[in-house]
């Protein structure tokens, strides 16, 4: 409870990313409003658990292990049940976080190494209820066939985020180019943390001329008290962006999302309407 509290402050802190302000600003909102707050409440919980899914597949024999853990009575139920709330709390405050604050893998470190620490308890615990060394094995080879699967996944690298000073290196921005690598790019947060003296010097620009696929994000929105918006903003006015070039950012941001073709194609299309009406 007290960790989650703590968690909670900079929502109290900066109340246009904290849920509740929502009906402040609204005066107590109608039930449908009401409803939109707790469907992207819900979307965001169910995108935090799908985001640690496709990292760790070693959640789902977490939760198995963890509703063993509730009706048994192991050793160590008691904590394990307390560092499970632990677990979930990033995932609450990511929820109700507002509109900027959106669920990253970054956010759910601690989570992660959770999920691995209760599992390893959990089967200690099982082992010394039941004495069974065939739980062990399975557990080690599971445990193995997991980390040789991410080892291959790694292997490939098709996203770099930031590579701001890759620009100092022609050798490594033709490998960029040949090997097709998208460099994920946070303008202000370079700014702010002193990658660049000045907006007007980030190289977004001159990778986007050689041929480099890149994105924007705004790297943490709580952090730098920016959104997506102020990031293209400063593009067009720092960089001096055509706003045909700040499509092409959008479009190879959906490019290399996470999702389905279907979605992908809808959003593209809608981009490539927008940007028509401009020209």
């Amino acid at each position: 409870l007290v960790f989650f509290l703590i968690g909670l402050l900079p929502s109290f802190l900066l109340g246009d990313i904290f849920f509740l302000d929502y009906f402040i600003r609204t005066n107590g909102a109608e039930g449908a409003y009401s409803n939109l707050i707790f469907n992207d409440i819900y979307e965001k919980f169910k995108l935090s658990f799908s985001i640690i899914f496709n990292s760790e597949k070693i959640l789902s024999i977490f939760l198995i292990l963890f509703i063993f853990c509730l009706f048994s009575k192991l050793k160590n139920k008691k904590i394990i049940l307390i560092l499970s709330l632990l677990f979930i709390e990033p995932i609450i405050i990511l929820a109700i976080g507002g509109n900027e604050i959106i669920p990253q893998l970054r956010y759910f470190s601690g989570s992660i190494c959770l999920i691995f620490i209760l599992s390893a308890l959990i089967v200690k615990d099982i082992l010394e209820f039941k004495n069974s060394k065939i739980i062990l094995v399975l557990f080690i080879i599971i445990n193995l066939y997991i980390v040789l699967e991410k080892s291959i996944t790694y292997i490939k690298v098709n996203r770099i985020q930031h590579g701001t000073r890759a620009f100092e290196d022609e050798d490594v921005m033709k490998l960029l180019i040949d090997q097709d690598i998208t460099l994920d790019m946070c303008p202000i947060s370079n700014y702010k943390l002193k990658v660049i003296d000045r907006l007007e010097k980030h190289p977004i620009k001159n990778f986007m001329k050689k041929g480099i696929r890149c994105t924007v994000s705004t790297d943490d929105p709580l952090s730098f008290n920016n959104s997506l918006t102020d990031e293209f903003v400063a593009l067009y006015e720092k960089l001096s962006l055509s706003f045909q070039e700040i499509a092409e950012l959008i479009s190879n941001g959906f490019h290399v999302a996470d999702l389905e073709k279907r979605q992908k194609n809808e959003f593209l299309m809608l981009i490539d309407q927008q940007t028509a009406k401009l020209k």
